[in-house]
């Protein structure tokens, strides 16, 4: 314990909140605490809070509501799958009902449901297809026998084919076209048909149904199927008669501006009608004019060329063409020039290409070549007519073209040569190798030429045999010199 305090307790207490009610002013202490909240910013932290508060309650309530929502509505999907599943024979049968009554083609659905069991979805609504598939053939060819929905052919079924025996004619045609009317305007009452009931369920139940039939004859295309047959109808009987009879009445077609330029230049046409058929075609009287000149026939710049030079025309004359072309005349010396130079060069080309052919045919000998390509490389006047590449080029060839004019005997030169002993067996060989022979085919013509050759040695041996010896005659005594 603390030691007890040794000063006396005053006389009197003091009641502090008292006095200090007595000495400040609650009017001045009030607005003195309000200055403070407001510096301090409680007030709009506090509204700011509570506005935050607010907004992110709202969004919790929302999406408890939402997930509510969901789960609702995958209770509901999971029973109607449970319901109308596939693994439920009802809901095929009802189908098939369905199917039945729209396509007018009798649909077993429970064979549809049995199917699906066993082979899946695709060979299940196979039969469906094909059902459907057999009416229409049946229709648009005329064999279809069935009654009450039932799919049979009048005709033998060819069983590579499986289609029904049938001639098509345009009757065929005209009738196949009739029966896909009947069958589409017999689905758009059944159609309508299953809206009407879909109507009568409470609660709209029956737009299930309405919208599963609504899915089959938009998948198959009923509609566009019947465009597409009533196409040529309405364009061969009706667009194509009405164009003819407004082209006999109005005759609009107009004739291409380049045939009307020609008929003008022949006198069939004559300006007022030129001017109105290119009018037609929107053309103003100076771009006539342009049509006019492009269109007319005029001189070519070689033709004037030659004409100048065999006196026809002047250089006035010559010049007022060139220069309708286009020409300037820097440009039209050079092009002078060059036809100037053209013949001479063309006529060296010639000189050399056939010093060329003789070369190679073995008929002039390498030099007399060269001396051709270099007697037309340059004119008499030191002006070249082949370039310097060219002229190299054409001497560098006389060289190379050597090995490929090199002639060689041929087998028979060969074999007789070695027979009569011109040639060595050595020779011979090396002469086939270079003929392309192979080495089996040098051997096989060698030994063929050694039999050739025994067989030619004994021939000569048995003609020298036979051949009588020759006798010396006597000599002649020289006569007496008188």
């Amino acid at each position: 314990m603390p030691p007890p305090d040794p000063t006396p307790a005053p006389d009197f207490v003091v009641n502090v909140d008292e006095e200090l009610q007595k000495a400040i002013d609650p009017h001045a202490y009030g607005k003195t605490l309000g200055l403070g909240l407001a510096d301090s910013a409680l007030i709009p932290s506090f509204v700011l809070m509570f506005w935050h508060a607010w907004w992110d309650l709202t969004d919790w309530f929302i999406a408890e509501a939402f997930d509510k929502y969901d789960r609702i509505i995958a209770f509901v999907a999971d029973h109607l799958k449970v319901a109308v599943g596939r693994d439920r024979p009802g809901f095929w049968i009802l189908i098939g009902s369905l199917i039945s009554d729209v396509l007018g083609v009798n649909v077993d659905g429970s064979k549809i449901f049995h199917d699906l069991q066993t082979r899946g979805t695709l060979p299940a609504m196979r039969d469906v297809g094909a059902g459907l598939m057999d009416l229409l053939i049946g229709e648009f060819t005329g064999t279809a026998a069935g009654t009450g929905g039932e799919v049979a052919f009048s005709t033998n079924v060819n069983p590579d084919t499986q289609l029904p025996e049938a001639t098509l004619t345009p009757k065929s045609g005209v009738e196949a076209t009739k029966a896909l009317m009947g069958f589409v305007l017999a689905s758009a009452v059944r159609q309508a048909n299953i809206d009407g009931l879909a109507d009568m369920v409470p609660r709209g139940y029956g737009k299930v149904f309405e919208k599963y039939t609504e899915g089959i004859r938009t998948n198959l295309g009923i509609g566009r199927l019947l465009r597409f047959a009533l196409r040529p109808i309405f364009q061969d009987l009706v667009a194509k008669p009405l164009t003819w009879a407004i082209n006999l009445q109005y005759r609009p077609a107009l004739l291409d501006p380049t045939d009307v330029l020609l008929q003008w230049n022949v006198g069939l046409l004559s300006d007022k009608q030129l001017d109105y058929e290119l009018g037609r075609h929107g053309y103003s009287t100076d771009q006539q004019k342009v049509l006019r000149n492009r269109h007319l026939e005029k001189i070519t710049i070689d033709q004037a060329r030659l004409l100048r030079i065999h006196g026809d025309l002047d250089d006035g004359a010559y010049h007022a063409i060139t220069d309708r072309r286009g020409w300037t005349r820097e440009d039209l010396l050079l092009w002078e020039r060059y036809e100037d130079i053209h013949p001479a060069r063309r006529l060296a080309l010639a000189v050399v290409e056939e010093a060329a052919i003789q070369y190679l045919r073995g008929h002039i000998p390498q030099t007399q070549l060269q001396a051709a390509i270099d007697a037309s490389s340059v004119d008499r006047f030191g002006h070249r007519l082949l370039s310097e590449g060219e002229q190299n080029s054409l001497s560098n060839f006389t060289v190379t073209s050597q090995k490929l004019i090199r002639r060689h005997l041929s087998v028979a030169q060969l074999m007789l040569g070695y027979i009569e002993g011109v040639i060595t067996l050595g020779e011979v060989e090396t002469a086939l190798s270079e003929l392309g022979f192979d080495d089996n085919a040098v051997r096989e013509l060698t030994q063929e030429m050694l039999i050739k050759q025994k067989q030619a040695s004994d021939k000569a041996a048995r003609t020298h045999a036979k051949a009588p010896t020759p006798t010396t005659p006597p000599a002649t005594p020289p006569r007496a010199v008188p």
